[in-house]
């Protein structure tokens, strides 16, 4: 029995929860994101911020709390009804959501969801934007855009939507797997997925939350961690995964995101987002240029990023950014950025479905130094070391990058625009 409680009225909250078309209130704490999704406990999800469909291209929609009211004063005295808010890139949002379903089922669960792949989307569609219209229509809203149009916000209303089997996924495998002689002569016993007589059920969840977003350039904290069980699918249970990076990123003061680093020292991805750097292009890259080029050019310099080989999970806006990297006819390099190769690093950025582009300023580490004490059981202060600096940032690159990705939001004919 799940710890939930149907309501009628959750009008006026800071943020909201949706179960199968139902406001509900949980006995638990779901203020945060991570909360909610340690709270669904299973399944696939998404997240995304929410963008005014007129907001300018470099800032969040939501103003600081203190102007809020003299922007709805504003408002009212002129009676203009504030834009809708569109989820950007809806379309890919939901490829994601089946693609981290049908992986989770068959790695996880033993199952096959369903034996349509064009019904199964179509059903998780209708589910994700059933719940959808629920959670716009009970939460709180503000203004979305000052007089002029324009948007000067410090926050972003997130949307984050998970899916998981009605069942449990005990009895799902149960009734998902059947024994299969092996091949002849050999006699061993294999086991192989049987589609569903009937489509598994499912539960969809929406939670709504205002975080906040800096437009100024963050720190980014390295940490040696292996990367994600099943990188390729969004899964729930990453929100238990990354509870010890959630403590790392508490106790560096000023940090706004943990970068995972493998073993043999590769920067993998971001504990929410994609990592990518703007750097001088090596001679073996380039074609054998001279060195002396000018880097304001993007054939004298690449953009690079994680491949998806190398255990991260395959971000929307990540994909976005390689594609108007291509249009902007950069360089581009998947392969795992190295931190003793920052002396060729210009820029660099993250990327996430929720804050879109974030300009990097700071990466730092960890250092332990002996405590001053004399008591030697004393544990160890940690000091926080600055790796790279990006003087500079945000750089010309960055931004130019930033603008292309805001006008595919305005442009885009795949997001979800809802009146609010």
């Amino acid at each position: 029995v799940e710890d939930v409680e149907d309501v009628e009225d959750v009008e006026d909250v800071e943020d909201v929860v949706v179960k199968n078309g139902r406001p509900t209130k949980t006995k638990t704490q779901t203020k945060t994101p991570g909360d909610f999704l340690r709270w669904v406990d299973q399944g696939a999800y998404t997240a995304a911020g929410l963008y005014g469909a007129s907001a300018s291209g470099d800032a969040p929609i939501h103003e600081e709390e203190e102007e809020e009211e003299e922007t709805k004063d504003v408002r009212n005295e002129r009676n203009v009804t504030p834009p809708p808010l569109t989820l950007p890139f809806f379309d890919k949002h939901l490829a994601r959501l089946h693609l981290s379903l049908s992986l989770l089922a068959r790695e996880t669960w033993k199952v096959t969801l369903e034996k349509d792949h064009a019904k199964a989307r179509d059903r998780i569609e209708q589910d994700v934007k059933k719940n959808l219209l629920v959670a716009f229509k009970h939460f709180r809203t503000h203004g979305t855009g000052n007089e002029n149009g324009a948007s000067t916000r410090s926050k972003v209303v997130m949307v984050t939507i998970a899916l998981k089997p009605v069942a449990s996924c005990e009895n799902a495998a149960c009734e998902g797997v059947e024994g299969a002689e092996g091949a002849e002569g050999g006699g061993e016993r294999s086991e192989r997925l049987r589609a569903p007589q009937q489509p598994v059920p499912l539960s969809c969840y929406v939670h709504l939350c205002t975080v906040p977003v800096t437009r100024r350039p963050v720190k980014l904290l390295l940490k040696t961690f292996e990367g994600r069980s099943l990188p390729a699918a969004k899964s729930v249970h990453w929100a238990w995964e990354r509870l010890p990076l959630e403590k790392c990123l508490s106790e560096a003061q000023g940090t706004s995101e943990v970068l995972m680093v493998s073993k043999n020292g590769n920067i993998l991805e971001g504990m929410r987002s994609n990592f990518f750097v703007i750097r001088k292009v090596h001679e073996d890259v380039k074609g054998g240029e001279d060195e002396d080029d000018d880097v304001s050019e993007p054939c004298s310099l690449c953009i690079q990023t994680t491949p998806l080989e190398d255990g991260i999970l395959p971000g929307i806006v990540r994909s976005v950014v390689l594609d108007i990297a291509e249009k902007l006819g950069m360089i581009t390099l998947e392969s795992s950025p190295k931190l003793c190769e920052s002396e060729l690093w210009l820029e660099s950025f993250i990327t996430s479905g929720v804050k879109l582009l974030q300009p990097v300023k700071h990466i730092v580490s960890h250092c332990q130094s002996q405590s001053l004490e004399s008591d030697s059981s004393l544990p160890p202060l940690q000091q926080i070391v600055v790796e790279k600096e990006f003087t500079h940032a945000p750089g010309a690159w960055t931004t130019r990058i930033h603008e292309e990705i805001m006008a595919s939001v305005r442009k885009s004919t795949q997001g979800l625009t809802m009146p609010l």
